[in-house]
């Protein structure tokens, strides 16, 4: 929380992989001005049951979204389901990724904006993860 004391109340968007995300850090930051979205495990300490909408009849590219108070759950279907939590949106809202199709081909797939925004932020540290990984000693 100290890393983000200078920006409280500046309603600054955070983004934070699942081993991050969790409900009390989101609603603590949402209560000093700060948004956050992440994904999420479904089985996450303090997730309220009421954000955990049916996802086993997904077919692909298709998802749900559910809302409670300032939290906002998204699940959409790709190769598996991907949970995103978030204070920053709300349920109707909307975007775009790209998606392959075979070998070459890509497609834009709407989704909710939760993941949409998500991806967007997290491609960098993605690629910086990866990278690290190539040149880390000692790991296999």
């Amino acid at each position: 929380m100290d890393l983000l004391a200078p920006y409280r109340q500046t309603n600054i968007r955070v983004s934070m992989d699942n081993f991050y995300t969790g409900v009390p850090l989101l609603r603590r930051l949402h209560s000093e001005g700060i948004c956050a979205v992440g994904t999420i495990r479904t089985n996450r300490k303090h997730l309220p049951k009421e954000l955990l909408p049916k996802i086993a009849p997904l077919a692909k590219h298709n998802y749900k979204v559910a809302q409670a108070g300032e939290l906002t759950f998204s699940v959409w279907m790709d190769t598996k389901a991907v949970c995103v939590l978030s204070t920053h949106h709300c349920s109707g809202q909307t975007g775009t990724v790209t998606r392959r199709s075979g070998h070459v081909e890509q497609q834009r797939v709407v989704v909710p904006a939760t993941l949409a925004d998500y991806q967007q932020n997290m491609k960098g540290v993605d690629l910086c993860d990866q990278l690290l990984g190539y040149y880390m000693p000692g790991h296999s």
